[in-house]
């Protein structure tokens, strides 16, 4: 069905054709009805002189815009088409007088009433005329039968009437077209408009949104849902909730089942595997009437809550724990120094065999082990004292590198690489010793890392406010539960150590209010990233 006006010419152009296709095969078939040859190539002439017109037309609508001229043109221009035909083949008694007809029907279209109107009474002016100048002489007649007068005002009349009955009605249902077109419309675009609303709402939502129907398959998948989840719309749509959050023990289950909470938090994993935790809102999907036909999920991604909430609570466990501890530690690093000094006056005043002398140095060993440890002990305990200044990190990780390079752990075969840019500018504030401890703690730890060998990288990066340094190694690596409690104190993966480097570091960065990760992969290797402030406030 045409649209608009441009759309009804261009039909309006095949159908005049399809007429006089039409036309020109029943001319064929009925020869027989006209009297003179002359009327038949009349005619022809006629077929042939609207498709020349038509021709003209179809140009004119593609290059020309102004649509309601050529609306009156070709109404005009059939008027006098139909008039020569009804002329050729009969006068005011001819079959083809219903061709007025037709022509009032698409002005109705075009022009609305006012163009069926006129159109109306074109033909009914035209209609008269030829009767009028075929009996006046002005043109022969075309049939052998001479036309009633008897009959002509009844045939007069009664076109006349049809023209302006057909013309009231087709501008009346035309009208009626066009209002209801213009309402739909402008119906359509409301909805369009509420739809694309509705659309950007949703994906506007900076939690996720899923919907199911009863059987929970997925009918709906915000934008945040696909960035949290890492699922693309056209994968979930269609498949089971199942898949996605494993709510339920099997697929076939109703989803969600009776006993689901309106409100839980459970963890997932997303599309690459990695264990993610959502904080779920449930409800049914409801339509008119209330009736249900799914329900509704709303959730936000918890994942960084949690990691804080077990930050909090680490913290606050290793608080409590080291003010009880640092009380022990006192306790026992008295004592502990009386029996490191009599251990060596003992030593230097007894005659003791070479078995004997042996124990003995195992006794000092572990007496200085166990000082060490209290001593570390106590330096986690107490407070991060420290003074700023503006440190080159690019400097200060080469010293800590010389400083290793004279270790014992560093053999032939370790190596160890630097990436940063020798140009950009480095610094950041920070206390050098510090600081310089926790990059010792790092670079001896992953050296550790490699007992048969291996690369430890290292590299600086910057952005406009941060420092990022990074320790890679490819050592043995940490299992996710390793990872989990890497920081806590007494958790060490080498024999000889205490257990607190990486406490106190991850101290020695948090009170520069920076930042320590760690990723790693067992039997891969590890990565230790600081990021530190460029400027920090010593309030």
């Amino acid at each position: 069905m045409p649209k608009n006006i441009r759309d009804w010419l261009s039909w309006l152009i095949k159908l005049r054709i399809v007429v006089v296709t039409t036309l020109l095969g029943v001319s064929l078939g009925l020869e027989s009805v006209f009297v003179q040859d002359e009327a038949l190539a009349r005619l022809f002439r006629i077929i042939i002189v609207s498709y020349l017109v038509s021709l003209i037309h179809y140009v004119l609508l593609r290059f020309s815009s102004k649509y309601v001229l050529q609306a009156y043109v070709q109404t005009f221009c059939d008027q006098l088409m139909i008039f020569s035909i009804i002329y050729v083949t009969g006068g005011i008694d001819s079959y083809f007088s219903f061709l007025y007809l037709l022509s009032i029907i698409m002005s109705g279209i075009l022009l609305y009433r006012k163009g069926a109107l006129i159109t109306a009474t074109g033909s009914s002016i035209l209609t008269v005329a030829q009767y009028l100048v075929i009996r006046q002489g002005l043109l022969p007649l075309t049939t052998y039968a001479p036309i009633e007068i008897r009959n002509v005002k009844f045939l007069i009349g009664t076109n006349v009437f049809a023209f302006y009955a057909v013309a009231y009605l087709s501008s009346h249902l035309s009208e009626s077209l066009r209002k209801t077109g213009s309402e739909l419309e402008d119906r359509r675009g409301k909805l369009a408009n509420l739809q694309a609303f509705n659309e950007n709402i949703i994906n506007s939502m900076r939690g996720g949104l899923c919907t199911t129907n009863l059987d929970g398959f997925i009918t709906l998948f915000n934008k945040s849902a696909c960035e949290i989840t890492g699922y693309k719309p056209e994968r979930i749509i269609g498949a089971h909730v199942n898949k996605v959050f494993g709510f339920l023990d099997h697929e076939g289950q109703s989803a969600p089942p009776d006993n689901l909470p309106m409100r839980f938090e459970k963890g997932i994993r997303n599309v690459n595997g990695e264990e993610i935790y959502l904080g779920f809102t449930v409800s049914p999907l409801l339509v008119e009437h209330n009736r249900q036909i799914g329900y509704v999920y709303t959730f936000q991604d918890l994942t960084e809550i949690k990691k804080l909430e077990q930050q909090i609570r680490q913290k606050d466990r290793m608080v409590a724990m080291g003010r009880m501890a640092a009380g022990i530690a006192h306790e026992i690093r008295n004592p502990l120094t009386a029996i490191s000094g009599s251990f060596h006056l003992l030593k230097t005043e007894l005659a003791l065999n070479h078995d004997q002398l042996k124990l003995m140095e195992n006794i000092s060993l572990e007496t200085k082990r166990l000082y060490k440890i209290v001593t570390d002990f106590l330096s986690y305990a107490k407070p991060v004292a420290f003074s700023v200044g503006w440190v080159d990190l690019k400097r200060l990780t080469r010293d800590t590198v010389d400083l290793l390079r004279n270790s014992s752990e560093l053999t032939a075969s370790h190596k160890i690489e630097y990436s940063f840019d020798a140009k950009d500018s480095l610094y950041c504030q920070a206390d050098p010793d510090l600081i310089k401890q926790v990059f010792w703690n790092l670079c001896n730890n992953a050296i550790k890392a490699m007992p048969a060998g291996g690369t430890l990288s290292i590299s600086l990066e910057k952005t406009q406010y941060e420092l990022t340094v990074s320790f890679r190694d490819t050592g043995s690596g940490l299992t996710k539960e390793e990872q989990e409690r890497i920081f806590e104190p007494f958790q060490s993966s080498f024999n000889d150590g205490t257990g607190l480097g990486l406490s106190i570091v991850l101290q020695i960065i948090e009170a520069h209010h920076g930042s320590i990760k760690v990723a790693s992969t067992k039997g891969e290797g590890t990565t230790f990233q600081i990021t530190l402030p460029k400027e920090m406030s010593t309030t």
